[in-house]
Protein backbone atom coordinates (compact mmCIF):
# COMPACT_ATOMS: atom_id res chain seq x y z
CA UNK A 1 0.00 0.00 0.00
CA UNK A 2 1.43 3.21 -1.12
CA UNK A 3 2.30 5.64 1.49
CA UNK A 4 -0.68 8.03 1.27
CA UNK A 5 -2.92 5.07 1.55
CA UNK A 6 -1.10 4.45 4.50
CA UNK A 7 -1.60 7.48 6.13
CA UNK A 8 -5.41 7.36 5.18
CA UNK A 9 -5.59 4.52 6.64
CA UNK A 10 -4.40 5.73 9.83
CA UNK A 11 -6.47 8.86 9.65
CA UNK A 12 -9.37 6.62 8.86
CA UNK A 13 -8.43 4.42 12.30
CA UNK A 14 -8.36 7.69 14.64
CA UNK A 15 -11.67 8.46 12.95
CA UNK A 16 -13.00 5.20 13.91
CA UNK A 17 -11.77 5.50 17.60
CA UNK A 18 -13.03 8.96 18.09
CA UNK A 19 -16.34 7.97 17.10
CA UNK A 20 -16.78 4.97 18.51
CA UNK A 21 -15.70 6.88 21.74
CA UNK A 22 -19.21 8.99 21.40
CA UNK A 23 -21.44 6.99 23.92
CA UNK A 24 -24.28 4.85 22.33
CA UNK A 25 -22.87 4.97 18.92
CA UNK A 26 -20.95 1.84 19.16
CA UNK A 27 -24.02 0.14 20.09
CA UNK A 28 -26.42 2.10 17.25
CA UNK A 29 -23.76 2.58 14.55
CA UNK A 30 -21.22 -0.46 15.35
CA UNK A 31 -23.85 -3.22 16.00
CA UNK A 32 -27.95 -2.47 15.54
CA UNK A 33 -27.49 -0.35 12.13
CA UNK A 34 -27.08 -2.34 8.85
CA UNK A 35 -26.04 -0.88 5.16
CA UNK A 36 -27.10 -1.94 2.37
CA UNK A 37 -25.06 -1.51 -1.14
CA UNK A 38 -26.19 -2.01 -4.70
CA UNK A 39 -23.73 -3.03 -7.78
CA UNK A 40 -24.49 -2.16 -11.41
CA UNK A 41 -22.40 -4.50 -14.01
CA UNK A 42 -22.39 -3.35 -17.76
CA UNK A 43 -21.88 -6.98 -18.82
CA UNK A 44 -22.57 -10.24 -17.57
CA UNK A 45 -21.17 -11.40 -14.13
CA UNK A 46 -19.22 -14.43 -16.31
CA UNK A 47 -15.98 -13.46 -17.05
CA UNK A 48 -13.64 -10.21 -17.21
CA UNK A 49 -14.67 -7.20 -15.52
CA UNK A 50 -18.37 -7.65 -14.36
CA UNK A 51 -17.27 -11.11 -13.03
CA UNK A 52 -14.34 -9.75 -10.99
CA UNK A 53 -17.19 -7.44 -9.60
CA UNK A 54 -19.35 -10.15 -8.73
CA UNK A 55 -16.54 -11.90 -7.22
CA UNK A 56 -15.68 -9.13 -5.13
CA UNK A 57 -19.14 -8.45 -3.97
CA UNK A 58 -20.08 -12.01 -2.92
CA UNK A 59 -16.66 -11.53 -0.50
CA UNK A 60 -17.62 -8.76 0.98
CA UNK A 61 -21.36 -9.91 1.21
CA UNK A 62 -19.76 -12.58 3.63
CA UNK A 63 -17.33 -10.83 5.36
CA UNK A 64 -19.55 -8.06 6.89
CA UNK A 65 -22.67 -9.18 8.70
CA UNK A 66 -23.34 -5.46 9.33
CA UNK A 67 -23.90 -5.30 5.03
CA UNK A 68 -26.65 -6.33 2.58
CA UNK A 69 -26.13 -6.39 -1.12
CA UNK A 70 -27.92 -6.30 -4.08
CA UNK A 71 -26.68 -6.16 -7.97
CA UNK A 72 -28.02 -6.19 -11.39
CA UNK A 73 -25.90 -6.97 -14.81
CA UNK A 74 -25.72 -6.46 -18.53
CA UNK A 75 -26.98 -3.19 -17.59
CA UNK A 76 -27.31 -0.50 -20.61
CA UNK A 77 -26.00 3.09 -20.82
CA UNK A 78 -29.93 3.77 -21.85
CA UNK A 79 -31.44 1.94 -18.64
CA UNK A 80 -29.18 2.45 -15.64
CA UNK A 81 -31.37 5.39 -14.95
CA UNK A 82 -33.99 3.35 -13.93
CA UNK A 83 -31.77 0.80 -12.01
CA UNK A 84 -30.60 3.40 -10.12
CA UNK A 85 -34.16 4.39 -9.12
CA UNK A 86 -34.68 1.38 -8.50
CA UNK A 87 -32.42 0.53 -6.12
CA UNK A 88 -33.12 3.82 -4.41
CA UNK A 89 -36.73 4.04 -4.49
CA UNK A 90 -37.49 0.05 -4.23
CA UNK A 91 -34.57 -1.78 -2.56
CA UNK A 92 -33.52 1.33 -0.09
CA UNK A 93 -30.19 1.12 -0.61
CA UNK A 94 -27.97 3.29 1.06
CA UNK A 95 -24.59 3.17 -1.19
CA UNK A 96 -24.86 2.31 -5.01
CA UNK A 97 -21.43 1.29 -7.04
CA UNK A 98 -21.66 1.97 -10.63
CA UNK A 99 -19.17 -0.19 -11.99
CA UNK A 100 -18.48 1.43 -15.14
CA UNK A 101 -17.09 4.63 -17.08
CA UNK A 102 -19.82 4.31 -19.24
CA UNK A 103 -22.16 5.14 -16.39
CA UNK A 104 -20.55 7.83 -14.96
CA UNK A 105 -22.63 10.73 -16.18
CA UNK A 106 -26.07 9.40 -15.13
CA UNK A 107 -24.16 8.48 -11.85
CA UNK A 108 -23.26 12.42 -11.48
CA UNK A 109 -26.91 13.18 -12.61
CA UNK A 110 -28.62 10.49 -10.19
CA UNK A 111 -26.83 11.89 -7.61
CA UNK A 112 -28.27 15.58 -7.69
CA UNK A 113 -31.84 13.63 -7.47
CA UNK A 114 -31.02 11.68 -4.27
CA UNK A 115 -28.72 13.66 -2.58
CA UNK A 116 -28.52 11.59 0.87
CA UNK A 117 -27.38 8.28 -1.64
CA UNK A 118 -23.48 7.47 -1.34
CA UNK A 119 -22.81 6.90 -4.91
CA UNK A 120 -19.12 5.56 -6.19
CA UNK A 121 -18.65 5.30 -10.50
CA UNK A 122 -15.67 2.85 -11.02
CA UNK A 123 -13.32 4.30 -13.34
CA UNK A 124 -14.69 7.85 -14.13
CA UNK A 125 -13.20 11.02 -12.90
CA UNK A 126 -16.63 13.08 -12.01
CA UNK A 127 -16.75 13.65 -8.61
CA UNK A 128 -19.43 15.60 -6.22
CA UNK A 129 -20.58 15.89 -2.66
CA UNK A 130 -22.21 12.52 -2.19
CA UNK A 131 -20.12 10.59 -5.24
CA UNK A 132 -16.89 9.04 -5.39
CA UNK A 133 -14.72 7.64 -7.97
CA UNK A 134 -12.47 4.24 -7.58
CA UNK A 135 -10.33 2.23 -10.27
CA UNK A 136 -7.52 -0.60 -10.55
CA UNK A 137 -5.19 0.50 -12.75
CA UNK A 138 -3.85 -2.46 -14.87
CA UNK A 139 -0.71 -0.22 -16.84
CA UNK A 140 2.03 -1.80 -15.27
CA UNK A 141 0.95 -5.21 -15.36
CA UNK A 142 0.19 -4.31 -19.63
CA UNK A 143 3.69 -3.39 -19.67
CA UNK A 144 4.77 -6.62 -18.06
CA UNK A 145 3.06 -8.83 -20.53
CA UNK A 146 4.41 -6.58 -23.36
CA UNK A 147 7.86 -7.66 -21.68
CA UNK A 148 6.73 -11.47 -22.19
CA UNK A 149 5.89 -11.17 -26.45
CA UNK A 150 9.35 -10.46 -27.06
CA UNK A 151 10.91 -14.14 -26.82
CA UNK A 152 7.31 -15.65 -28.56
CA UNK A 153 6.58 -14.15 -31.47
CA UNK A 154 7.52 -14.93 -34.26
CA UNK A 155 6.50 -12.17 -36.83
CA UNK A 156 6.64 -9.26 -35.07
CA UNK A 157 3.38 -8.28 -35.00
CA UNK A 158 1.24 -8.10 -31.96
CA UNK A 159 -2.60 -7.62 -31.92
CA UNK A 160 -4.92 -5.51 -29.64
CA UNK A 161 -8.33 -5.78 -29.24
CA UNK A 162 -9.69 -2.60 -27.37
CA UNK A 163 -13.00 -1.64 -26.49
CA UNK A 164 -12.99 2.43 -26.81
CA UNK A 165 -10.29 4.37 -27.16
CA UNK A 166 -10.69 6.20 -23.68
CA UNK A 167 -7.52 7.26 -21.99
CA UNK A 168 -8.11 4.15 -19.83
CA UNK A 169 -7.64 1.52 -23.01
CA UNK A 170 -4.89 3.94 -24.42
CA UNK A 171 -2.52 3.96 -21.47
CA UNK A 172 -2.88 -0.19 -21.52
CA UNK A 173 -2.08 -0.20 -25.18
CA UNK A 174 0.84 2.16 -24.79
CA UNK A 175 2.37 0.43 -21.81
CA UNK A 176 1.46 -2.74 -23.85
CA UNK A 177 3.67 -1.91 -26.92
CA UNK A 178 6.61 -0.22 -24.25
CA UNK A 179 7.03 -3.87 -23.02
CA UNK A 180 7.38 -5.11 -26.07
CA UNK A 181 9.35 -2.63 -27.43
CA UNK A 182 12.14 -3.64 -24.70
CA UNK A 183 12.52 -6.98 -25.66
CA UNK A 184 11.64 -6.88 -29.74
CA UNK A 185 12.90 -3.44 -30.77
CA UNK A 186 10.81 -4.56 -33.87
CA UNK A 187 7.64 -5.52 -32.25
CA UNK A 188 4.78 -3.37 -33.61
CA UNK A 189 0.83 -3.45 -32.39
CA UNK A 190 -2.03 -3.39 -34.41
CA UNK A 191 -4.97 -2.13 -32.80
CA UNK A 192 -9.07 -3.17 -33.70
CA UNK A 193 -11.59 -1.33 -32.26
CA UNK A 194 -14.49 -2.35 -30.73
CA UNK A 195 -16.29 0.43 -29.67
CA UNK A 196 -18.12 -1.69 -26.97
CA UNK A 197 -17.17 -2.49 -23.45
CA UNK A 198 -18.53 -6.48 -24.32
CA UNK A 199 -19.02 -7.77 -27.13
CA UNK A 200 -17.86 -11.47 -27.42
CA UNK A 201 -18.95 -11.57 -31.11
CA UNK A 202 -16.83 -8.54 -32.75
CA UNK A 203 -13.82 -9.45 -30.49
CA UNK A 204 -13.36 -12.67 -32.07
CA UNK A 205 -14.01 -11.10 -35.57
CA UNK A 206 -11.38 -8.30 -34.11
CA UNK A 207 -8.83 -11.06 -33.23
CA UNK A 208 -9.21 -12.94 -36.26
CA UNK A 209 -8.99 -10.09 -38.60
CA UNK A 210 -5.57 -9.22 -36.66
CA UNK A 211 -4.63 -13.11 -37.19
CA UNK A 212 -4.99 -13.02 -40.82
CA UNK A 213 -2.79 -9.84 -40.75
CA UNK A 214 0.01 -11.91 -39.19
CA UNK A 215 -0.07 -11.31 -35.49
CA UNK A 216 0.63 -14.20 -33.43
CA UNK A 217 0.27 -12.51 -29.75
CA UNK A 218 -2.89 -10.57 -28.87
CA UNK A 219 -3.90 -8.66 -25.62
CA UNK A 220 -7.57 -7.41 -25.50
CA UNK A 221 -9.95 -4.85 -23.24
CA UNK A 222 -13.16 -6.45 -23.52
CA UNK A 223 -15.36 -7.98 -21.15
CA UNK A 224 -15.05 -11.52 -22.18
CA UNK A 225 -12.59 -14.61 -22.69
CA UNK A 226 -13.31 -14.47 -26.26
CA UNK A 227 -9.60 -13.45 -27.32
CA UNK A 228 -8.21 -16.32 -25.31
CA UNK A 229 -10.55 -18.81 -26.80
CA UNK A 230 -9.63 -17.95 -30.30
CA UNK A 231 -5.75 -17.81 -29.45
CA UNK A 232 -6.20 -21.83 -28.12
CA UNK A 233 -8.12 -22.45 -31.27
CA UNK A 234 -5.22 -21.54 -33.42
CA UNK A 235 -2.97 -23.04 -31.51
CA UNK A 236 -4.55 -26.03 -31.51
CA UNK A 237 -4.25 -26.33 -35.03
CA UNK A 238 -0.82 -25.73 -35.14
CA UNK A 239 -1.13 -21.94 -35.73
CA UNK A 240 0.42 -20.58 -32.09
CA UNK A 241 -1.35 -17.63 -31.12
CA UNK A 242 -0.32 -16.03 -27.62
CA UNK A 243 -3.03 -14.03 -25.79
CA UNK A 244 -3.07 -12.89 -22.00
CA UNK A 245 -6.04 -12.65 -19.89
CA UNK A 246 -7.98 -9.61 -18.79
CA UNK A 247 -9.12 -8.84 -15.46
CA UNK A 248 -9.79 -12.50 -14.20
CA UNK A 249 -8.60 -16.05 -15.00
CA UNK A 250 -8.66 -17.38 -18.00
CA UNK A 251 -5.67 -19.42 -18.58
CA UNK A 252 -8.07 -22.55 -18.17
CA UNK A 253 -9.65 -21.74 -21.85
CA UNK A 254 -6.21 -21.26 -22.76
CA UNK A 255 -3.90 -23.25 -21.38
CA UNK A 256 -1.82 -23.39 -24.97
CA UNK A 257 -2.38 -20.02 -25.84
CA UNK A 258 -2.88 -17.86 -22.36
CA UNK A 259 0.93 -16.35 -21.14
CA UNK A 260 0.05 -14.10 -18.50
CA UNK A 261 -2.68 -11.81 -17.87
CA UNK A 262 -3.80 -8.95 -15.49
CA UNK A 263 -5.74 -10.07 -12.45
CA UNK A 264 -7.97 -7.34 -10.24
CA UNK A 265 -9.02 -7.91 -6.68
CA UNK A 266 -11.66 -5.41 -6.32
CA UNK A 267 -12.61 -6.57 -2.92
CA UNK A 268 -9.55 -5.13 -1.55
CA UNK A 269 -10.83 -1.37 -2.74
CA UNK A 270 -14.54 -2.44 -1.54
CA UNK A 271 -13.19 -3.62 1.76
CA UNK A 272 -11.93 -0.39 2.40
CA UNK A 273 -14.98 1.56 0.80
CA UNK A 274 -17.26 -0.14 2.78
CA UNK A 275 -15.42 0.35 6.08
CA UNK A 276 -15.02 3.74 5.74
CA UNK A 277 -19.12 4.04 4.96
CA UNK A 278 -20.06 1.93 7.84
CA UNK A 279 -17.62 4.03 10.26
CA UNK A 280 -18.74 6.98 9.07
CA UNK A 281 -16.04 8.23 8.05
CA UNK A 282 -17.37 8.82 4.21
CA UNK A 283 -20.89 10.29 3.67
CA UNK A 284 -23.54 11.36 1.02
CA UNK A 285 -21.75 15.69 1.89
CA UNK A 286 -18.04 14.91 2.13
CA UNK A 287 -16.96 12.66 -1.10
CA UNK A 288 -15.83 15.20 -3.53
CA UNK A 289 -12.09 14.37 -3.23
CA UNK A 290 -12.31 11.12 -2.78
CA UNK A 291 -10.50 9.45 -5.39
CA UNK A 292 -9.10 5.60 -5.29
CA UNK A 293 -6.40 5.08 -7.93
CA UNK A 294 -5.00 1.71 -6.64
CA UNK A 295 -2.81 -0.57 -8.67
CA UNK A 296 0.28 -3.14 -7.52
CA UNK A 297 1.93 -1.67 -4.70
CA UNK A 298 -1.66 -1.33 -3.20
CA UNK A 299 -2.68 -4.84 -4.07
CA UNK A 300 -5.41 -4.22 -6.47
CA UNK A 301 -4.36 -5.69 -9.25
CA UNK A 302 -2.50 -9.06 -9.94
CA UNK A 303 -0.10 -10.23 -13.03
CA UNK A 304 -0.89 -13.58 -13.90
CA UNK A 305 -3.93 -16.15 -16.69
CA UNK A 306 -4.71 -17.60 -13.10
CA UNK A 307 -4.66 -16.45 -9.74
CA UNK A 308 -0.93 -16.95 -7.69
CA UNK A 309 0.61 -17.93 -11.36
CA UNK A 310 2.38 -14.49 -12.79
CA UNK A 311 3.20 -16.53 -15.45
CA UNK A 312 2.00 -20.17 -17.32
CA UNK A 313 4.41 -22.60 -16.08
CA UNK A 314 4.22 -24.11 -19.94
CA UNK A 315 6.00 -20.63 -20.69
CA UNK A 316 8.81 -20.32 -17.89
CA UNK A 317 11.79 -21.44 -19.34
CA UNK A 318 11.70 -20.00 -22.73
CA UNK A 319 11.82 -17.03 -21.10
CA UNK A 320 14.35 -18.58 -19.01
CA UNK A 321 16.26 -19.12 -21.61
CA UNK A 322 15.62 -16.12 -23.87
CA UNK A 323 18.23 -12.98 -22.61
CA UNK A 324 18.18 -9.27 -23.57
CA UNK A 325 21.04 -6.33 -22.65
CA UNK A 326 19.71 -3.92 -20.45
CA UNK A 327 21.97 -1.00 -20.19
CA UNK A 328 21.40 -0.83 -16.64
CA UNK A 329 20.67 -4.68 -15.60
CA UNK A 330 23.29 -6.30 -17.84
CA UNK A 331 22.85 -9.44 -19.53
CA UNK A 332 19.30 -10.85 -18.25
CA UNK A 333 16.76 -13.51 -19.28
CA UNK A 334 12.69 -12.04 -19.83
CA UNK A 335 11.98 -14.04 -16.97
CA UNK A 336 14.20 -12.32 -14.27
CA UNK A 337 13.10 -8.90 -15.97
CA UNK A 338 9.37 -9.57 -15.73
CA UNK A 339 10.05 -10.32 -12.21
CA UNK A 340 12.43 -7.90 -11.36
CA UNK A 341 10.01 -5.12 -12.69
CA UNK A 342 7.12 -6.42 -11.17
CA UNK A 343 8.89 -6.66 -7.77
CA UNK A 344 10.43 -2.93 -8.28
CA UNK A 345 6.09 -2.24 -9.15
CA UNK A 346 4.87 -3.69 -5.97
CA UNK A 347 6.97 -1.89 -3.42
CA UNK A 348 5.67 0.88 -1.57
CA UNK A 349 8.18 3.35 -3.21
CA UNK A 350 7.22 2.60 -6.47
CA UNK A 351 11.00 2.01 -8.33
CA UNK A 352 10.09 1.37 -11.78
CA UNK A 353 7.12 2.80 -13.95
CA UNK A 354 6.63 1.90 -17.45
CA UNK A 355 6.01 5.94 -18.17
CA UNK A 356 9.07 7.17 -17.65
CA UNK A 357 11.05 8.93 -20.40
CA UNK A 358 12.28 9.45 -23.06
CA UNK A 359 8.78 8.16 -25.03
CA UNK A 360 8.05 9.73 -28.19
CA UNK A 361 4.89 9.61 -30.22
CA UNK A 362 4.08 8.25 -33.73
CA UNK A 363 5.17 11.63 -34.88
CA UNK A 364 8.72 11.58 -33.11
CA UNK A 365 7.14 13.89 -30.77
CA UNK A 366 8.88 13.71 -27.19
CA UNK A 367 5.86 13.34 -24.96
CA UNK A 368 7.36 12.31 -21.80
CA UNK A 369 11.25 13.91 -21.28
CA UNK A 370 14.52 11.82 -20.75
CA UNK A 371 14.25 10.62 -16.51
CA UNK A 372 10.71 11.63 -15.94
CA UNK A 373 7.63 10.16 -15.40
CA UNK A 374 3.95 10.89 -16.29
CA UNK A 375 2.42 12.07 -14.03
CA UNK A 376 -0.98 11.38 -12.76
CA UNK A 377 -2.67 13.83 -14.68
CA UNK A 378 -0.87 13.01 -18.30
CA UNK A 379 -1.76 9.31 -17.78
CA UNK A 380 -5.67 10.82 -17.30
CA UNK A 381 -5.66 12.39 -20.16
CA UNK A 382 -3.68 10.51 -22.36
CA UNK A 383 -4.62 10.61 -26.15
CA UNK A 384 -1.74 9.31 -28.45
CA UNK A 385 0.48 6.39 -28.90
CA UNK A 386 3.87 5.31 -28.60
CA UNK A 387 6.13 5.17 -31.84
CA UNK A 388 5.74 1.15 -32.09
CA UNK A 389 1.99 1.51 -32.41
CA UNK A 390 0.41 0.89 -36.05
CA UNK A 391 -2.61 2.79 -36.86
CA UNK A 392 -4.20 5.92 -35.80
CA UNK A 393 -6.79 6.95 -33.66
CA UNK A 394 -10.22 5.98 -35.34
CA UNK A 395 -12.36 8.20 -36.87
CA UNK A 396 -15.86 7.45 -37.41
CA UNK A 397 -19.27 8.60 -35.61
CA UNK A 398 -18.13 6.84 -32.46
CA UNK A 399 -15.15 8.68 -32.40
CA UNK A 400 -16.89 11.60 -31.43
CA UNK A 401 -18.13 10.33 -28.00
CA UNK A 402 -14.46 9.36 -27.43
CA UNK A 403 -13.31 12.95 -28.24
CA UNK A 404 -16.14 14.15 -25.70
CA UNK A 405 -14.87 12.20 -23.14
CA UNK A 406 -11.51 13.64 -23.38
CA UNK A 407 -12.56 17.15 -23.53
CA UNK A 408 -14.80 16.69 -20.27
CA UNK A 409 -11.81 14.96 -18.67
CA UNK A 410 -9.27 17.83 -20.38
CA UNK A 411 -11.70 20.17 -18.57
CA UNK A 412 -12.17 18.81 -15.37
CA UNK A 413 -8.43 17.85 -14.67
CA UNK A 414 -8.03 22.00 -15.75
CA UNK A 415 -10.50 22.80 -13.25
CA UNK A 416 -9.30 21.25 -10.21
CA UNK A 417 -5.81 22.25 -11.00
CA UNK A 418 -6.25 25.69 -11.52
CA UNK A 419 -8.82 25.76 -8.74
CA UNK A 420 -5.62 24.63 -6.79
CA UNK A 421 -3.39 27.21 -8.11
CA UNK A 422 -5.23 30.11 -7.97
CA UNK A 423 -7.25 29.70 -4.36
CA UNK A 424 -4.49 31.89 -2.21
CA UNK A 425 -3.79 34.43 -5.08
CA UNK A 426 -6.27 37.22 -4.07
CA UNK A 427 -5.68 39.72 -7.10
CA UNK A 428 -7.46 39.42 -9.34
CA UNK A 429 -5.25 40.85 -12.20
CA UNK A 430 -2.76 37.97 -10.77
CA UNK A 431 -5.27 35.20 -11.21
CA UNK A 432 -6.20 36.30 -14.95
CA UNK A 433 -2.48 36.40 -15.98
CA UNK A 434 -1.93 33.13 -14.49
CA UNK A 435 -4.82 31.71 -15.95
CA UNK A 436 -3.74 32.86 -19.13
CA UNK A 437 -0.07 31.43 -19.18
CA UNK A 438 -1.56 28.24 -17.98
CA UNK A 439 -4.18 27.66 -21.08
CA UNK A 440 -2.56 29.20 -24.19
CA UNK A 441 -0.25 26.20 -25.16
CA UNK A 442 -2.16 23.61 -24.12
CA UNK A 443 -3.41 21.68 -27.18
CA UNK A 444 -5.19 18.51 -28.00
CA UNK A 445 -6.76 15.77 -30.33
CA UNK A 446 -4.79 15.22 -33.77
CA UNK A 447 -5.43 18.25 -35.52
CA UNK A 448 -4.86 20.56 -32.84
CA UNK A 449 -8.42 21.58 -32.45
CA UNK A 450 -8.61 21.25 -28.32
CA UNK A 451 -8.03 24.26 -26.35
CA UNK A 452 -9.15 26.43 -23.47
CA UNK A 453 -11.15 29.20 -22.40
CA UNK A 454 -12.23 30.70 -19.57
CA UNK A 455 -15.12 33.08 -18.48
CA UNK A 456 -16.88 34.60 -15.70
CA UNK A 457 -20.36 34.02 -15.15
CA UNK A 458 -21.35 37.02 -16.15
CA UNK A 459 -20.11 36.32 -19.69
CA UNK A 460 -16.94 38.12 -19.65
CA UNK A 461 -13.96 36.22 -21.06
CA UNK A 462 -10.97 35.89 -18.75
CA UNK A 463 -8.85 33.94 -21.43
CA UNK A 464 -8.91 32.22 -24.85
CA UNK A 465 -5.78 29.94 -25.64
CA UNK A 466 -6.63 31.05 -29.69
CA UNK A 467 -8.79 34.07 -29.97
CA UNK A 468 -6.75 36.52 -28.00
CA UNK A 469 -8.66 39.35 -29.33
CA UNK A 470 -12.23 38.00 -27.07
CA UNK A 471 -9.88 38.40 -23.87
CA UNK A 472 -11.53 40.77 -21.59
CA UNK A 473 -15.26 41.41 -23.77
CA UNK A 474 -18.21 40.77 -22.57
CA UNK A 475 -19.97 38.12 -24.61
CA UNK A 476 -23.49 37.65 -23.07
CA UNK A 477 -25.16 39.12 -26.19
CA UNK A 478 -23.32 37.08 -28.29
CA UNK A 479 -25.30 34.34 -30.73
CA UNK A 480 -23.68 31.99 -33.16
CA UNK A 481 -25.15 31.28 -36.51
CA UNK A 482 -28.02 29.75 -35.41
CA UNK A 483 -29.25 32.30 -33.12
CA UNK A 484 -28.04 30.69 -29.70
CA UNK A 485 -26.59 32.85 -26.85
CA UNK A 486 -23.52 30.54 -26.65
CA UNK A 487 -21.60 32.35 -23.26
CA UNK A 488 -25.19 32.37 -21.42
CA UNK A 489 -26.07 28.96 -21.75
CA UNK A 490 -22.29 28.18 -21.39
CA UNK A 491 -22.29 29.52 -17.96
CA UNK A 492 -25.71 28.25 -17.41
CA UNK A 493 -24.40 24.90 -17.62
CA UNK A 494 -20.98 25.61 -15.78
CA UNK A 495 -23.28 27.01 -12.46
CA UNK A 496 -25.47 24.10 -12.64
CA UNK A 497 -22.48 21.64 -11.92
CA UNK A 498 -21.06 21.02 -15.60
CA UNK A 499 -22.06 19.75 -18.61
CA UNK A 500 -22.19 19.52 -22.52
CA UNK A 501 -23.72 22.54 -24.37
CA UNK A 502 -24.24 22.39 -28.51
CA UNK A 503 -23.38 25.36 -30.29
CA UNK A 504 -21.16 26.70 -33.60
CA UNK A 505 -17.91 28.81 -33.44
CA UNK A 506 -14.81 29.24 -35.26
CA UNK A 507 -12.80 26.70 -36.25
CA UNK A 508 -9.01 26.99 -35.76
CA UNK A 509 -7.30 27.41 -39.44
CA UNK A 510 -10.98 26.97 -40.92
CA UNK A 511 -13.19 29.73 -42.14
CA UNK A 512 -16.32 30.68 -41.08
CA UNK A 513 -18.56 28.86 -38.20
CA UNK A 514 -18.67 25.26 -37.17
CA UNK A 515 -20.79 22.91 -35.09
CA UNK A 516 -18.84 22.30 -31.78
CA UNK A 517 -19.82 20.46 -28.71
CA UNK A 518 -18.58 22.54 -25.83
CA UNK A 519 -17.98 21.14 -21.93
CA UNK A 520 -17.72 23.26 -18.85
CA UNK A 521 -16.71 23.73 -15.28
CA UNK A 522 -16.46 26.06 -12.71
CA UNK A 523 -12.97 26.27 -11.02
CA UNK A 524 -13.36 25.72 -7.91
CA UNK A 525 -13.46 28.73 -5.52
CA UNK A 526 -14.11 31.35 -8.16
CA UNK A 527 -16.76 32.65 -10.45
CA UNK A 528 -15.02 31.33 -13.25
CA UNK A 529 -15.79 28.55 -15.84
CA UNK A 530 -13.85 26.67 -18.11
CA UNK A 531 -14.70 25.19 -21.35
CA UNK A 532 -13.28 23.13 -24.21
CA UNK A 533 -15.23 21.15 -26.55
CA UNK A 534 -15.16 19.08 -29.52
CA UNK A 535 -16.36 20.20 -33.71
CA UNK A 536 -18.07 17.57 -34.05
CA UNK A 537 -18.35 18.39 -38.09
Amino acid sequence: MSQKYLFLAGLTMVAILVATSIPGYAISQMQDEKIKAAFIYVGPKDYGWSYMHEVARRYIDEKFPWLETVYAEEVSEANIEDYIKRFVIEEECDIIFTTSFAFMDVTIEAAKKYLDIIFFNCSGYKRAPNVATYFAQFYQLYYLNGLMVGALTKTGKLGYVAAYPTPEVVRRINAFALGAKKTNSGATVDVRWLFAWYDPTKARTAAQSLIKEGCDVLAFTEDSPAVVKVGQEYTEKGEPVYTFANYSPMQKLGPDSCVSGQLVHWEVLYQDILTKVYAGVYTSRNLADVDYWWMLQDKAVELGGEFDAPINPKFKSIFRQQKIIDPLLGEISIYDLVMRRLGEMSEVTVLFDPFTGPIEDQEGKVRIGTGRRASHDELWLMDWFVENIVGKFPHSSNDLVCEKRIAATAVHSAAVGLGGIIKNISNEKDRIELIRAFITPIRFYSDKSGYFYVYDTDCVNIAHAVQKNLQGKNLYDYQDIKGKFVIRELAAKAKEGGGFVEYHWVRPNSEGEHKKIGYVELIPGTDYFIGSGVYSN
